[in-house]
């Protein structure tokens, strides 16, 4: 447990690292264009993006690769782990770029779809800036590979400091914001990722670990990858096309709309990832080696202590951020551009957002219990509940309270989430005991 708590402070001081690096460029976009048109051409472009990479990048590659390479590097040492690497950096290139090859072609229609409410001059923009942010999605591919090794290999703190690259090297290239800043912005994240990738390359040759791509993955393990990406994909893509179709219900109503949406729900997202960073590191190793016990009531009494712990956490972090969104939101963007009206418009936002706080963590615990039993239909049906909620909501709060009310219809989402979650866990894993030891 020691081990576990020493991982878990690690991972969070890179995590916070990472988030305050995100909060600058949001702040310095904020500084230059206010909720502006070249705002919210980026803010489009960058949410499309970051939807791609929550679903086939990040997370799911994580999720998949990371138990195969640490039980790799025990049975056969570097040896076996490089062919795991190549095997499926060889996969994600082949995968990731078919994809990026068609977003770069459909990129008119699916800035048509997100940012409806924009001028034809503003739409255009937002395509060639979404073209230059997709190639994020074999870069980011690569780095969570190379990030994979480094947390099989124990090297946590470099692993979780190296994702702050992109967001710093994109701030570097302020000289040259203008009236088309936002290509800039996008030029200087494609360096970013792109020297993220050169540092964990660099870095893993002290551990003999290397992932040159193979002209052709073979053999069982990537098989059992390819198989757990998919899966944990599905589960990712409902969730995650949640926020894009609210981001898209925002720019419908306006470019205005659209980055004060983005705006406020970037900082909530970010505070949620930094305690879902411990989630991951310490509950899920601990509900992990609970499994393989044979008291299953003690298992589901300690699982359940956890989720209220992280209601009551959650419950009092939406309470603090809802009183302070005025402060919060003066103290990271008002400043040059960003007026008095900017600044109320992106407070409401947050205190609509964060709402979603106690039921987003409680559902994150259920979401790592099922992951511990085996199971992911329960993972992609809650997102689906979710998503439908959410968009029968935003679509009768929206046109009332604009922004902020697609803001609560998402935080009513995911309290449905948490709850079906909450229902799955109750009803499913729990009643299977083998499920858990095997």
């Amino acid at each position: 447990m020691r081990q576990i708590g020493t991982a878990a402070l690690l991972s969070a001081t890179g995590a916070a690292v990472y988030g305050c690096a995100l909060i600058a460029l949001d702040a310095l976009i904020a500084y230059r264009y206010g909720l502006g048109d070249q705002a919210a051409v980026f803010q489009a472009a960058y949410q499309i993006t970051t939807v791609l990479i929550n679903i086939l990048s990040g997370g799911a590659i994580l999720g998949a690769l990371l138990p195969l390479l640490s039980r790799s590097l025990k049975q056969s040492g570097a040896v076996g782990a490089n062919s795991l690497l190549a095997s499926v950096s060889g996969f994600i290139i082949a995968a990731q770029g078919l994809v990026v090859l068609v977003m770069i072609a459909v990129a008119p229609q699916l800035v048509d779809l997100i940012a409806s409410g924009f001028s034809a001059e503003l739409r255009d923009e937002a395509t060639v800036v979404l073209r230059l942010l997709v190639v994020l999605l074999v870069l980011n591919g690569l780095a969570s590979i190379g990030t994979s090794a480094l947390l099989a290999s124990g090297r946590v703190v470099l692993a979780n400091l190296a994702p702050a690259l992109w967001p710093m090297a994109a701030m570097l290239s302020w000289p040259l914001w203008n009236e088309h800043g936002a290509r800039w912005i996008a030029w200087g994240c494609l360096v970013g990722v792109t020297m993220q990738v050169v540092f964990l390359t660099m870095d893993l040759r002290r551990e003999r670990l290397y992932f040159l791509p193979a002209l052709w993955p073979r053999g069982a393990a990537i098989a059992t990858f390819i198989r757990g990406f998919v899966g944990t994909s599905l589960a990712h893509a409902a969730l995650s096309a949640l926020l894009l179709i609210n981001t898209a219900l925002a720019g419908a109503i306006s470019e205005r709309d659209l980055a004060a949406f983005s705006y406020g729900s970037r900082p909530v997202l970010l505070a949620l990832a930094f305690v879902t960073s411990l989630v991951n590191n310490v509950v899920l190793p601990y509900m992990a080696e609970l499994a393989q016990r044979d008291d299953v009531e003690v298992f589901r009494r300690r699982l359940f202590h956890i989720v209220c712990l992280a209601t009551v956490a959650g419950t009092a972090l939406a309470g603090c951020w809802f009183v302070a969104a005025d402060w919060i939101v003066d103290l990271l963007y008002a400043r040059g551009s960003f007026g008095t009206d900017d600044a109320a418009a992106v407070a409401q936002v947050q205190r609509f957002f964060v709402l979603q706080a106690p039921f987003s963590l409680a559902g994150v615990v259920c979401w790592r219990a099922l992951n511990v039993s085996g199971a992911w239909r329960p993972l992609v049906l809650a997102s689906v509940v979710a998503l439908l909620i959410d968009i029968v909501a935003a679509a009768t709060l929206a046109p009332r309270f604009a922004s902020a009310g697609i803001a609560g219809a998402h935080a009513l989402g995911m309290a449905l989430w948490s709850v079906v979650l909450l229902v799955a866990v109750r009803s499913r894993a729990w009643d299977e005991p083998e499920r858990l030891r095997s």
